[in-house]
């Protein structure tokens, strides 16, 4: 018996490779601080900033400070950078309807509790606290590109510096997802190392080989997860068992899964593999086709140019090893069911490019890319919030006291 149909399989793929989109800035305003509000949980106050990135367009965001703020030369700050999608500071990425959807105000919130100030901003283009038509500005969320987002990374961590604290050594760079793409990318132009780099489901190996896993590969993987007692052959009852426990479940379909035969053999899985890399040489083929300045997904509701979508078939440098030209500490979480970053893959880049670096690696069982219950949305599950915030206030305590230095 054959594999999936190559075309169904792909229809799933397609609608899940990416992260889900959220929301979108105002770019024509003039750099200012705005009157500071209170936070609800921490009691801390927060303070927006807008920024010019280099191409001039204006960055949003907000400090939060602890309660016990006063700038010294030892004020430990981190700066959390979101991943893909049309993500305002708040980095909305769940369903369950609680305020923890919201990750980085979550994360905001713990750290500020450990006495750390944060720093979130908006994807350009993205307007805060707005809805519907409103919540994106199309002409700015749609002219961003893969160059564009590390710009901006990097005026918000140089306004940051000026601002709250000189020492980048008491700074800890925070990504999610694709965010740690655009920080290895600041590396690789060896702007100033910060104290700590942190991640939660964070991209380590190149984005060309992640995608092309995510598109032809996960499936495959998936699979063989589900095969409990690892006989090398996968039935429908092990698939209804675990399906849900392995990085397809973000399809949230298992019927793509069920294999007519009841079960399948080394052979399915390798013409699998091969139906969809035939498939992913196609799609290949047809985005680099497209006109690199076109919007992406489309001119109604832009989020970059089709030069960043056509860069997750290009780019073969893993983000490893651009970080590496930082001596910073690393700190990186993963969950073994994560449906897009597996952190078993990510581990081997690090081993690889970061050997000679301080590097802790946490991965967590049966939580995902968010450090959810599920495999690619929040909340964070509130153990490892608590133990990942801990490390990162713990981590800063020892480099903060550290010469500052560029690498």
């Amino acid at each position: 018996m054959s594999a999936l149909s190559p075309i169904k399989r792909i229809a799933l793929l397609s609608s899940a490779a990416g992260l889900v989109l959220a929301s979108c800035a105002s770019p024509h305003s003039t750099a200012k601080a705005e009157t500071p509000t209170a936070h609800a949980l921490t009691q801390s106050t927060s303070r927006a900033f807008s920024i010019p990135s280099a191409d001039g367009t204006i960055i949003h965001g907000q400090i939060d400070f602890p309660a016990t703020y006063k700038k010294s030369p030892t004020t430990k700050v981190a700066l959390l950078v979101h991943g893909t999608g049309l993500f305002d500071r708040d980095a909305k990425f769940g369903r369950s309807g609680t305020p923890k959807d919201k990750l980085f105000l979550d994360l905001s919130e713990r750290l500020t509790g450990k006495g750390l100030a944060v720093v979130r901003f908006d994807r350009r283009g993205v307007n805060y606290g707005k809805s519907g038509a409103q919540r994106i500005t199309p002409e700015i969320s749609g002219s961003s590109t893969v160059a564009s987002q590390r710009e901006d990374l990097e005026a918000v961590y140089d306004w940051a510096l000026k601002t709250i604290n000189a020492n980048p050594q008491c700074f800890a760079i925070f990504g999610h997802s694709e965010g740690m793409a655009h920080i290895g990318r600041m590396a690789k132009e060896e702007h100033r190392a910060p104290g700590l780099v942190a991640g939660m489901g964070g991209l380590l190996e190149s984005p060309k080989d992640i995608f092309k896993w995510q598109l032809s590969g996960r499936d495959a993987y998936s699979l063989r997860k589900m095969d409990a007692n690892k006989d090398g052959i996968t039935t429908n009852e092990e698939v209804e068992a675990n399906w849900m426990h392995t990085p397809s479940a973000v399809y949230n379909k298992k019927e793509p899964f069920i294999h007519p035969d009841g079960q399948w053999t080394k052979d399915d899985l390798k013409t699998l593999l091969d139906n969809q890399e035939k498939v992913y040489a196609q799609i290949k083929a047809a985005t680099l086709a497209m006109d690199d300045a076109a919007p992406y997904p489309n001119a109604k509701r832009p989020m970059a140019r089709y030069s960043w979508w056509k860069n997750w078939y290009l780019e073969d440098t893993p983000v490893a090893q651009n970080l590496h030209n930082w001596n910073s500490r690393f700190l990186f979480y993963y969950g073994d069911i994560d449906s897009q970053v597996p952190g078993e893959r990510q581990q081997v880049v690090i081993d690889e490019y970061l050997k000679d670096r301080k590097v802790d690696v946490h991965i967590a069982h049966n939580l995902g890319h968010s450090l959810g219950k599920h495999v690619l949305l929040g909340p964070i599950d509130n153990s490892t919030a608590n133990a990942l915030t801990t490390n990162i206030a713990a981590t800063l305590k020892n480099t903060c006291h550290q010469r500052a230095h560029i690498r």
